[in-house]
């Protein structure tokens, strides 16, 4: 998930059901052997607090959040086991227009991502902490070694 192929996580990619045309609704992964998760998330939806950046994770986008919706299903459970204490990767996604529903990812880093950390609730939505910056190539190898 982290470079062009999500082979480079060796994590199942799974809630992928999309209709003609649109792009797969998929928002992260967690690799079984342990239990990582990696989530892609929009560069533009951030916000500070306590001089902390945090991502939005799980909030109010004008997307169906419902029990019918494979891809926030999947998001939830990845959502759990950070909380769990699974670590984290964040992929950063541009998108073509912030102002279009559904959001289309017009791009993302491909060569770097961040460590995700805690999460945080404000107003009904979810967000986490970005922690450091981290070469893909750098995280292939912890992968590769373990």
């Amino acid at each position: 998930m982290y470079g062009r192929s999500s082979d480079e996580h060796h994590a199942p990619v799974r809630a992928t059901r999309r209709a003609a045309g649109e792009q797969p609704l998929v928002w992260g992964t967690q690799r079984p052997s342990d239990g990582e998760v990696s989530l892609r998330v929009w560069q533009d939806l951030t916000r500070f607090k306590e001089g902390e950046r945090y991502m939005l994770v799980d909030g109010k986008l004008g997307l169906p959040e419902d029990a019918t919706n494979l891809g926030y299903q999947e998001r939830l459970r990845h959502l759990d086991a950070i909380r769990a204490g699974a670590k984290c990767y964040l992929v950063m996604c541009i998108a073509r227009d912030p102002a279009e529903r559904p959001r289309v990812i017009k791009d993302f880093h491909d060569e770097e991502v961040f460590e995700g950390g805690g999460l945080f609730e404000f107003e009904g939505s979810v967000w986490i902490k970005v922690g450091t910056r981290v070469a893909v190539s750098e995280v292939a190898k912890r992968i590769t070694s373990e």
